[in-house]
């Protein structure tokens, strides 16, 4: 665990990440639907912080980059009418922009699970290749 904490330099995949998301209300008018979008995400299973202290917008958007969540989910009037997100990914300096919040979800869901364990959406058909095709088999006896 320790080599992986080293070698990711703080920065843990989004599965395994502590800090997997912060919603920041942009003012104090928004706490109620950051408080909505902080628990939502929670009763998904994902670890949410949302930050309804004194501060800046920016202060507190800068914060979240230093504890270095991977996501940093914005929210206001704006985004309260359409039950969405603005989103932000760690490492990017420009937002990825406004999301509802249904497809940010899904996003997350999809995200969440490590890619060794992840299960193929459909199964391959199975075709029997042609005998003809196969080497012929030689009896050594």
């Amino acid at each position: 665990m320790a080599l992986l904490a080293f070698s990711q330099g703080g920065k843990w995949p989004f599965w395994l990440s502590p800090r997997q998301c912060m919603v920041i209300p942009v003012s104090d008018d928004a706490f109620e639907y950051a408080t909505y979008v902080k628990e939502t995400l929670h009763a998904r299973g994902f670890h949410v912080e949302a930050n309804l202290g004194d501060g800046t917008l920016n202060k507190k958007v800068r914060e979240a980059q230093v504890a270095q969540f991977n996501y940093i989910l914005v929210v206001g009037k704006d985004e309260e009418e359409q039950l969405a997100v603005n989103v932000r990914v760690r490492g990017q300096k420009r937002p990825l922009g406004t999301k509802g919040l249904q497809e940010f979800l899904e996003e997350l869901e999809e995200e969440n699970s490590p890619r060794a364990l992840k299960q193929p959406k459909e199964l391959v058909p199975f075709s029997r290749k042609s005998e003809q095709s196969l080497p012929p088999i030689v009896n050594s006896a």
